[in-house]
């Protein structure tokens, strides 16, 4: 009686467990994304390009302008695509504002 008292109590946390999962869905927006046609000049020069195995067919296109601002183009080479979102950081001089 106790073993089966125990399964049933075990059986009932991992149905709850399961059904409190959250899908993750990484296509939810599908306006995150932009057909890779042309990057703008404003972005400036290409200084590297960089890669995760944790993301496959995803690649990282680093720029730098002449004010110094380094942007971060995320691109699918499979799908060819990229992340509207580019990552932008502005450069100030040490110490400054």
């Amino acid at each position: 009686m106790t073993r089966k008292l125990l399964f049933a109590a075990v059986g009932v946390l991992l149905l709850f467990a399961a059904l409190s999962c959250t899908r993750i869905n990484r296509d939810e927006d599908p306006n995150r994304f932009a057909d890779l046609q042309s990057l703008p000049l404003e972005y400036g020069q290409l200084k590297a390009v960089t890669i995760s195995e944790q993301y496959a067919g995803w690649a990282q296109i680093w720029f730098q302008d002449d004010a110094g601002t380094v942007r971060m183009v995320r691109i699918n080479y499979a799908t060819d695509q990229m992340l509207k979102n580019v990552l932008t950081i502005p450069r100030t001089p040490a110490g400054g504002k």
